[in-house]
């Protein structure tokens, strides 16, 4: 007797996956860059992502750092205990690339699903 394996598709839209997923994608500085497996991960597109980083006036990867940090504060609050001290290490990296990081987190925010 076979057992199927759920699809990929499946594990990356559970929460608690892609809570996993994200956290081990961290940079060791406390960034994340902007790769086609990220993206998938958290169905953005690559385009918006450049036109919203051009807009706030910040590289690509502040601004797709801010929104892994924006998904994790939304959407996987139930997690909170496995990725504060992540979020922590990215925001302590924003505070050397922005001023406002509350502010660029919320308009990162607002492609958040």
């Amino acid at each position: 007797m076979s057992v199927d394996s759920p699809s990929p598709f499946t594990i990356m839209s559970t929460p608690e996956y892609l809570t996993h997923f994200l956290i081990a994608h961290q940079t060791f500085e406390g960034s994340w860059d902007t790769s086609s497996i990220i993206l998938q991960a958290l169905q953005a597109q690559n385009a918006i992502i450049k036109s919203k980083c051009g807009k706030a006036g910040v590289s690509e990867k502040i601004f797709f750092t801010a929104l892994v940090v924006a998904v994790f504060e939304q959407s996987l609050k139930e997690f909170e205990g496995g990725w504060e001290p992540v979020v922590e290490k990215a925001r302590g990296w924003f505070g050397e690339q922005v001023e406002d990081v509350h502010a660029l987190v919320g308009r990162a925010g607002e492609l958040v699903k």
